[in-house]
């Protein structure tokens, strides 16, 4: 360069700015070196860029959130990797679906500066399926179910985005549900079966959990019929009065107890059934007396069924008195068809013929209104109390044919 007498040359090394301005001080110098050489020198420090960088959550379950914060200085260029470029300082949410390391870089003239956080995701499922109880009783009588214990499904179903049972479809991750339980089976038998419930679970992040549960269902499916054994029968001129049982000998109270227990189950299925109890008595003695000691032995019958728990307003009475006597002819066919008695036994019986018609005569007949089905009239020859209820006088031997001697002393 070159530098004119009493001037001075000033330059800008960095901006390369050259600039010459009057130097007075030149012309008052008398005396100066013509020229002299000098070497300086300058260290111009660049800082280098920093770098902090963490998240809020390292340990999530999948769909959660995390958030990423981070700080740099002197880095005019930042960005985290599975991000890009970014803000010299920010921070951002994450929601990663696996494990994931997240690098942040920031560049400056002073050189690099890198940081890492890593977030790791919890894929697993955490799913449960339970029965209280695993197996219930069931029954059905026609179309009427009257057993049905239940059961309720109770699930759950941790880390899931998504949850479902096969038998109801989508469902809330937690919940419980009562079951309606209806057999495959709907003829009449038994019931044995199995009805198993599955569960499915998964998340956005590749999870996927199922569970199973087993409900065991037994019972039977059964028609609605009654067993209507056998009539009801009666000792001579029994009951006198309506204050006591006594009428009713063993033999008869266990054929009413059956009849009870029987139509109490017909019921449930069949509520607005009743039972016709129609009482019956010999020919012997006034049409009137006769009257009033048929609706005797009909509310007698009427008030032991009761007494068992059949309700009242499912029961009817009705009297004959001596109106509708089975005839001798009914009554030998009633001993042909009876299966209880040997063929001796038969052929004493009809023997003494005109005691048994008597004896077949004194009773309570059994109507199902809902059917029209009828007790059967099968009189009780076998029964320990059988000879009373041929004569309440003087014991008759134990056998089902009364003597001839004997037989004149019954009274109706």
């Amino acid at each position: 360069m070159e530098v004119a007498a009493n001037k001075r040359v000033v330059i800008d090394i960095p901006k390369g700015v050259r600039k010459t301005v009057d130097w007075p001080r030149g012309s008052k110098l008398t005396s100066i070196p013509r020229f002299t050489v000098g070497i300086a020198s300058a260290t111009v420090a660049v800082v280098k860029p920093t770098a902090q960088f963490s998240a809020s959550n390292a340990q999530l379950n999948c769909g959660d959130s995390s958030q990423l914060k981070w700080t740099t200085t002197d880095a005019p260029a930042v960005q985290i990797s599975n991000l890009g470029p970014v803000a010299a300082s920010g921070d951002q949410s994450i929601q990663p679906k696996q494990n994931t390391t997240y690098d942040l870089t920031a560049t400056g003239p002073g050189g690099t500066a890198t940081s890492s956080a890593t977030v790791n995701v919890n894929t697993a499922i955490q799913a449960n399926l339970q029965l209280a109880p695993g197996e219930v009783h069931y029954r059905r009588i026609g179309e009427k179910v009257v057993q049905d214990e239940g059961s309720a499904l109770s699930w759950s179903a941790s880390n899931a985005s998504a949850v479902s049972i096969d038998q109801f479809g989508t469902v809330d991750a937690n919940g419980n549900r009562p079951l309606q339980i209806t057999p495959k089976k709907t003829t009449p038998g038994a019931v044995d079966e199995t009805v198993t419930y599955t569960l499915t679970a998964t998340n956005g992040c590749g999870g996927t959990e199922t569970r199973t549960a087993a409900l065991h269902i037994t019972g039977t499916i059964e028609n609605p019929e009654l067993a209507l054994s056998r009539s009801v029968y009666f000792p001579t001129n029994r009951p006198r009065n309506l204050k006591s049982d006594a009428a009713l000998l063993p033999s008869e109270q266990d054929a009413l107890k059956a009849l009870a227990d029987s139509f109490k189950t017909y019921l449930t299925a069949v509520p607005e059934a009743h039972l016709v109890l129609g009482g019956h008595a010999d020919k012997r003695g006034p049409a009137s007396y006769n009257q009033k000691l048929s609706e005797r032995r009909s509310e007698l019958a009427k008030r032991f069924l009761v007494e068992q728990g059949v309700p009242e307003a499912n029961l009817e009475t009705q009297a004959y008195g001596k109106e509708q006597n089975l005839t001798e002819d009914q009554v030998k066919q009633l001993l042909d068809q009876n299966t209880n008695l040997t063929a001796e036994e038969r052929k004493k019986a009809l023997a003494k013929i005109q005691t048994v018609v008597l004896a077949n005569n004194r009773r309570v007949d059994i109507k199902l209104s809902t059917t029209g089905q009828e007790s059967a009239r099968m009189y009780p020859f076998n029964s320990a109390d059988y000879m009373a209820l041929v004569d309440r006088g003087k014991p008759l031997e134990a056998n089902p044919v009364v003597n001839a001697a004997q037989k004149e002393k019954v009274k109706n």
